[in-house]
């Protein structure tokens, strides 16, 4: 998104929930700023409740993440699921490395 004034492409600052924002309703609060001009942007993004629930969803696992404390998160997701998907990878890795040092070696004596 580009800021209104000079066109700059405008810097992401934060998202806040309304609730975390002092606002009714549900949605999320999208601060941006501009580097060149310095001008500021609120951009407000108002749900129904089933939307809004669908942004606090781990994508991994499914569950709400709403009631997680950001450290423990990545993005929306579950750091727990994240650091599981990553793990597996590093294992199906591993193990396609071994098997292709196993055929090589078979194909060497061969």
């Amino acid at each position: 998104m580009n800021c209104y004034h000079c066109e700059t492409e405008l810097i992401w600052g934060s998202d806040n929930t309304f609730e975390d924002a002092g606002i009714d309703g549900e949605g999320i609060l999208t601060v941006l700023s501009c580097p060149k001009c310095e001008a500021y942007v609120e951009v407000f993004k108002e749900y129904d409740e089933e939307e809004y629930n669908k942004l606090f969803e781990c994508s991994i696992c499914g569950e709400d993440t709403s009631e997680i404390d950001y450290d423990y998160l990545v993005s929306t997701d579950h750091l727990e699921c994240v650091l599981d998907v990553e793990q597996k990878k590093i294992d199906s890795d591993k193990k396609e490395k071994a098997t292709e040092e196993v055929k090589e070696e078979v194909e060497k004596e061969e």
